[in-house]
Order: C-alpha cells, then sequence, then structure tokens
C-alpha cells in the first residue's frame, strides 16, 4: 500500500465527515490508484468504470481531492516518505498490539463474567431444585393433614351419631323410667292403702278376738 493510500485510510472521512462519504472517498482513491499502477490517466469516467458505477458529481470532488494529494506528496522527499511509512507501520503495530491486549483483557473479562454467570445459574438451579423439594414435601404434609382432618372429621360424624343415638335412647329409658316410677308409685299408694285397711282388720279381729275372750272368761265364772 502506498503512503497515499495509508494516509487517506488513516484520516477517511476527515472532509467529508460522514461514513457512506468516508467509503466512497477510499474507494475512489483506491481507483485512482488502481488506474495508475495500469498505467491510464484517472480520469472521472475512467474511476465510474473502475468502480461500476456512480455519480459524478459524486466522483468529481474526490478525484480532485486526491490529485491534489498526489501534487502535495510529490514536493515531499523521499526520506520523509521512508520516515512516514516507517512511523505509519509502527502506528499500525502500536495500534494492532494495542487492539490485541484490549481483546485479551476484555476476553478474560468477559470470561470472568460468564464464569460468575454460571455459578450464579448453578447457584439458582440449586436453589430451584431445594424449593422444589420443599414445596414436594409441603403438598405431601398438606396432603397428610387434609387426610387426617378428613378421616377426623369422618369419625366426629360417626361420634355425633353415636352420641345422639345413646341420647335418644337414653330419653327412651327416661321416659320408660318416668312411667315406670308412677306405675310403681301408683302400687305403693295401693299396697300402703291395703296395708292400712289389712291392719284395720286386724286391729278389729284382735278387739273382736279380746272381746270374745272376755266373755268367754266372765261365762265359765
Amino acid at each position: 500500500m502506498s503512503i497515499t493510500l495509508q494516509y487517506v485510510t488513516l484520516h477517511k472521512g476527515r472532509h467529508l465527515g460522514q461514513e457512506e462519504m468516508a467509503i466512497n472517498q477510499q474507494r475512489v482513491f483506491q481507483a485512482a490508484e488502481q488506474l495508475i499502477e495500469q498505467g491510464t490517466e484517472p480520469t472521472n469516467r475512467n474511476i465510474r468504470e473502475v468502480l461500476g458505477g456512480g455519480s459524478l458529481e459524486t466522483i468529481t470532488p474526490l478525484l480532485r481531492e486526491w490529485k491534489l494529494l498526489q501534487e502535495q506528496s510529490a514536493d515531499i522527499p523521499n526520506s520523509v516518505h521512508v520516515a512516514m511509512d516507517h512511523t505509519l507501520k509502527r502506528v499500525w503495530i502500536e495500534a494492532k498490539d494495542h487492539a490485541k491486549r484490549t481483546f485479551v483483557g476484555e476476553r478474560m473479562l468477559l470470561e470472568a463474567q460468564i464464569s460468575k454467570l454460571e455459578d450464579e445459574l448453578r447457584l439458582a438451579d440449586e436453589a430451584k431444585e431445594k424449593t422444589d423439594a420443599d414445596m414436594a414435601k409441603l403438598q405431601e404434609t398438606i396432603k397428610a393433614s387434609e387426610a387426617a382432618a378428613e378421616l377426623a372429621k369422618s369419625q366426629s360424624a360417626e361420634r355425633i351419631a353415636d352420641l345422639k343415638s345413646a341420647l335418644s335412647e337414653t330419653k327412651e329409658e327416661a321416659k320408660e323410667a318416668r312411667a315406670s316410677e308412677r306405675d310403681l308409685n301408683k302400687q305403693l299408694v295401693a299396697l300402703t292403702k291395703e296395708a292400712s285397711e289389712l291392719r284395720v282388720l286386724a286391729e278389729k279381729a284382735q278387739a273382736d278376738a279380746e272381746h270374745a275372750n272376755a266373755k268367754l272368761r266372765s261365762g265359765t265364772k
């Protein structure tokens, strides 16, 4: 690559200030260099043919700029050209080394970040597995509690039914007992009355017996 192309490559876009125009400038300058190497004069139409198209309004000022740079570089001594080539090569090497160091540093940083993210992901997976296990245990506990509650509910219902049945039987027995008590009371009253009557009869019979004995003793005398 010539000193002119190196200069253009390092300073592309300085005049036009837009990325698209900088690319067009580089292409025009390269086409002009190609035509010079082929021994052909770099005219607007020749540049256009090498580029395979393009607007003459864009090519003309860029070709004029290239010719101006050629005229300026023609006045530079060969020693200056060599020094500029050496300087540009050194700058290029330093730029490559800097880019390489930057790339290595960024790669190491990226690898460290990836390792950190992998560790965080692993910890997150472990935490998720533990959470899933805890949830499974909790669901089993809930199921067991629901089953125990359902069994207790069923047993309570049966117990309540038994108590209601026993209470009903107790009420019936109490009712029968009250009826039996009334009958016994009636029987007791009747027996008491009968005993009283028997006692009266016994007393009368005894009185009659004593009276008869008294008569009998009086008649014997």
